[in-house]
């Protein structure tokens, strides 16, 4: 097939590429992207090229150089392919049947049908555009035969195709194609001669000569046969349209009516500009349209809920052809969203260990609505104290809790909430209350995994990193100092804030840790690690008070202390001890390591313990993980797994009455036994650390069947509940150092010097057995007989501060009178700017 424009000339090859061949500069090339070419055809007024595909039945389109190619709608072989660029119209023949469409493959026409075994071939086909005619021929049997019928842009809507024979040929046995020249037509007779003819097929004349041989081919160059739309010029012409503006799609109307915008395309000057709209919708089947109107009024939008998501993409169509698509995720209108859900409040105390007074706090929380039905702008709060006038606040839609400081004891806070969108707001939750005089504080976990130490808001399931500092063996925190602890694989103790990320090392031990605990009250931690043998532990302190950080030995076990807990209220610790893997005793002993002894009663007090009717069991094995539940002071109970039930159960301090908390058979493969175990006010929590989930359940023992839960945290390692509520302190009077009636005793001296044994500070009986901050020291001295005297201003003494209760005084005058007070301070003395309290 040939095909031309201008002076360029389109071959298609007997091994189905495209050649193409200048005119005036001689230069040739081939089209490298079309492939399987059957026969081709330009629009001189879109500039583009036509071809078909026999191996995939297509018509395809394209740029002159074969880029951006688009399959036209069509499924058929076209032998023969011929274009009327000016009324957006392509025609082709099959071998046996004639069609018609627009240059979009839209508004497909027969013209002649096929008649697939009657001996019935279209062997050509034209078009007189200056009579708006199309010309075919059909070979028969029984000789060739002209046809013609009006061009389609000639045919009303509906109207019926009607071909007209003109003739029959003279020359039956004619071998197309057949070509439009200047009122006549020209057709190959065979593979020697070229005849033309009439617009009737008759008045025949031969064209033939010495170089016409073996001819399968036949065209007419005339720029004639290209002509423009009447009254422009080709140049001037523009029929493909320029992409629509993306940033134009958008959504008009309300979400019962509503349609799709676009800004119209003004750069076509030539034929009809009409739009095809996609549309995905998750929910529904795609939807293609077009239209002509630069918007698309959707269809059926009550099947959507408000604000849904409509994946739209948009193209200006012509039928020369079309610009590039703007994509856009755009929503369906919104409305008025659903209420908020989950509408909870939690009250904390925020404590002072040497204050009576504690400001409480309500933080009321919501979760998002189910249909947000748009996009939340805001949210309105509603408040009030039992009585009190109804107070609103306007929080952005990121924000999803309120806090209201100083609540008045003893009293009740209410809270609703509404959930805001541009259209309107939602109708506001259900009043919940919070009760000042119940604290209820937000659940919150403090936990290492095996690349961090985080801390978990477990209402939200939200975390915040503390560090990462790789792996960490166990941690603890004190609520009043704001402080985490953590013994990481170097064996590095190290302590960071609750709310930066500074981070100091302590300590470096001296051989491998294996667990850690943190005396809140008195400022000590302890900690385990193997001994230099490898079989038995060593349990140390470090006084958190000093500055010096130094390291005491508290006490030694021939096995190795899995898990450590403390309890200061009344000075004891609490440990696992591990014989076999995964079982062992808890023991307990003083914070000075004292009194060592097995925290069940053994066989040697088993009378006594049955007098007073116990119900833990004697002696019995238990798992790795134990936990101290103190949120209520006055009854603590120690938490401990039972090695060969995986039961956790809760102990009273004594080890006499016990209560089964999680019982395996009811919540089966829920990551029980623990490797680590916490507890708050209301769940007990526990973790594996195969698993990477943390569970937790109701600790009340009526509720033991409620729901299970679990999140997952990868890598959790321990886990320890977090909050001030759950490190109880004595009463105010019980933390700070007191003056004593003994006398400071006087050791040693000699001539510059005096050594002075220092007394104990006294407490209250009521203050039992309490842990207590180490005190320091302060000896004021002066010489006795200058005036003002050191007995009259501390501002003329000398001083010297120890936290030991031997002091040496050096740099005294010999045979000189001098007077010595003492002074008892500690971290809570200090905390509540008590004046120094003088022993002479």
């Amino acid at each position: 097939d040939i095909a031309w424009y201008r002076d360029q000339l389109y071959l298609v090859s007997n091994t189905s590429h495209v050649l193409w061949y200048n005119l005036t500069s001689h230069a040739r090339g081939r089209l490298r992207d079309l492939e399987s070419v059957g026969s081709i055809a330009v629009d001189w007024v879109g500039h583009k090229l036509y071809w078909s595909n026999p191996k995939q039945q297509l018509i395809i389109r394209g740029n002159l150089n074969g880029s951006q190619q688009e399959p036209l709608p069509i499924l058929t072989v076209a032998k023969e392919l011929n274009i009327d660029a000016v009324e957006g119209f392509i025609y082709w023949s099959t071998g046996h049947a004639v069609e018609s469409s627009r240059l979009n493959g839209k508004h497909k026409k027969t013209y002649y049908p096929a008649e697939l075994f009657s001996g019935k071939q279209v062997m050509g086909l034209t078009i007189d555009m200056d009579s708006r005619t199309v010309y075919w021929i059909v070979r028969s049997y029984e000789g060739s035969s002209l046809f013609r019928a009006s061009t389609a842009d000639k045919l009303k809507v509906g109207e019926e195709i009607l071909p007209q024979k003109v003739s029959s040929l003279q020359y039956p046995n004619m071998q197309g194609p057949l070509c439009y020249f200047d009122n006549h037509l020209v057709w190959l007779r065979d593979d020697r001669y070229a005849v033309i003819g009439d617009m009737m097929g008759q008045n025949s004349a031969v064209l033939s000569g010495m170089s016409l041989s073996e001819l399968n081919m036949v065209a007419v160059v005339d720029t004639a046969l290209h002509y423009s739309p009447r009254g422009r010029k080709l140049s001037e012409v523009n029929v493909i349209p320029q992409p629509i503006s993306q940033q134009s799609l958008r959504v008009e109307g309300t979400f019962e009516e509503f349609k799709i915008c676009w800004n119209p395309v003004h750069n076509v000057n030539y034929g009809l500009v009409f739009y095809e709209i996609k549309i995905r919708n998750l929910n529904k089947k795609d939807i293609t349209r077009e239209t002509i109107e630069p918007f698309w009024i959707y269809e059926s939008p009550y099947e959507l809920v408000p604000y849904s998501p409509l994946f739209v993409s948009v193209r200006a169509l012509t039928y020369w052809g079309a610009s590039s698509s703007a994509r856009a995720l755009l929503h369906s209108p919104p409305s008025i969203p659903s209420q908020p859900t989950n509408p909870r409040v939690f009250v904390s105390y925020n404590r002072n260990p040497v204050e009576e007074d504690q400001e409480i706090i309500a933080v009321f929380r919501w979760d998002a609505p189910v249909s947000p039905n748009g996009v939340i702008v805001k949210y309105q709060v509603s408040f009030w104290l039992d009585s009190s006038d109804l107070q609103v606040t306007e929080l952005p839609a990121s924000t999803m809790e309120y806090v209201v400081p100083e609540l008045p004891p003893n009293s009740t806070i209410y809270f609703k909430v509404a959930a805001c969108t541009d259209v309107g707001c939602s109708v506001s939750t259900s009043p919940v209350l919070g009760d000042s005089g119940v604290e209820t504080p937000v659940p919150r976990l403090l936990l290492s995994t095996s690349d961090t130490v985080q801390i978990t808001d477990y209402d939200k399931k939200e975390n915040h990193t503390l560090s990462r500092s790789g792996s960490v063996i166990d941690i603890a925190y004190s609520s009043h100092d704001d402080r985490v602890y953590w013994i990481d694989d170097n064996n590095h103790l190290i302590t960071s804030n609750f709310y930066t990320s500074d981070k100091t090392k302590l300590l470096s031990l001296n051989n491998s840790a294996l667990c850690l605990a943190v005396d809140w009250v008195g400022r000590f931690l302890y900690w385990a690690e193997r001994s230099h043998t490898g079989h038995g532990s060593v349990l140390h302190s470090l006084d958190l008070n000093t500055e010096r950080h130094t390291e005491r030995t508290v006490l030694v076990r021939p096995v190795p202390i899995v898990k450590l807990q403390v309890y200061p209220l009344n000075s004891m610790l609490y440990w696992v001890e591990e014989r076999l893997h995964g079982i062992g005793s808890l023991m307990k002993s003083q914070t000075d390591g004292s009194g060592i002894r097995p925290f069940f009663p053994t066989s040697l007090t088993i009378s006594r313990w049955t007098r007073n009717a116990c119900n833990c069991p004697q002696a019995p094995d238990v798992g790795a993980a134990i936990a101290i539940d103190q949120s209520v002071p006055a009854s603590p109970q120690l938490l401990y797994v039972d090695a060969w039930t995986h039961h956790i159960v809760a102990s009273d301090m004594d080890g006499c009455s016990c209560t089964m908390l999680v019982d395996t058979s009811t919540v089966p493969a829920a990551g029980l036994p623990p490797t680590s175990m916490t507890v708050d006010h209301r769940l007990v929590y526990w973790s594996n650390a195969t698993e990477g989930r943390i569970y937790s359940l109701n600790k009340d023992p009526s509720l033991v069947s409620s729901e299970l839960t679990a999140i997952n945290a990868t890598g959790v390692r321990n886990i320890a509940a977090l909050g001030s509520h759950l490190q109880p302190y004595p009463d105010a009077h019980c933390l700070t150092p007191k003056l004593t009636p003994e006398p400071v005793q006087m050791v040693n001296r000699t001539d510059h010097s005096i050594t002075l044994q220092l007394p104990e500070p006294e407490r209250d009986r009521d203050c039992g057995n309490v842990s207590v901050a180490t005190v320091q020291f302060t000896v004021y001295y002066g010489l006795a007989s200058t005036s003002p005297s050191c007995l009259e201003d501390l501002t003329y003494c000398s001083k010297v501060e120890s936290f030991d209760q031997l002091v040496k005084v050096d740099g005294l005058q010999e045979l000189t009178d001098y007077t010595f007070f003492l002074t008892f301070s500690n971290h809570y003395s200090e905390l509540r700017g008590d004046d120094e309290a003088i022993s002479q």
